[in-house]
């Protein structure tokens, strides 16, 4: 019987990397990054964690002083209704040392009652870069930049 694997696979699917929760994937160009199996890891467990509403997981996942600005208390009362879903990383770019910023988008369910007090809906895209530092440790995400996330209802 002839080989017909190479024929089932489509080139998108070989192309586009998908986490292990099924959560994040990464286009072409960010799977080729180096650090892409980091990066992928850290938000896979990221946004497991906000899914599953497990405060020391994400907190473990992101800056230290983030997660003194958002203990568990408020943490719960912002997350306990988000779902997140659909995490697309289009790049992956080098920022110096042990960092890279991340360019994602991501989808996000909530009661209304919990959307930002903006964009007062029950289905948000969001697009945003993150940096991400100490990718030798396994990574931590920082606060993304001012300006760097936008929202709308979708």
């Amino acid at each position: 019987m002839p080989d017909t694997t190479s024929d089932m696979t489509p080139t998108t699917a070989a192309s586009t990397v998908l986490s292990a929760s099924g959560i994040v994937t990464l286009d072409p160009g960010a799977a080729a990054a180096p650090s892409a199996p980091t990066v992928m890891a850290l938000l896979d467990r990221y946004f497991t964690a906000i899914n599953a509403r497990d405060y020391p997981t994400w907190a473990s996942s992101v800056d230290p002083k983030r997660a003194q600005h958002q203990p568990l208390s408020s943490w719960l009362q912002a997350y306990r209704s988000t779902n997140d879903q659909a995490v697309e990383v289009s790049a992956i770019t080098p920022s110096g040392g042990d960092a890279v910023t991340v360019e994602l988008s991501f989808t996000s369910t909530q009661d209304i009652a919990d959307a930002p007090s903006d964009l007062q809906v029950g289905r948000i895209c969001w697009r945003s870069a993150w940096p991400v530092v100490d990718l030798s440790s396994g990574g931590r995400i920082n606060s993304p930049p001012s300006g760097t996330t936008t929202k709308s209802a979708c």
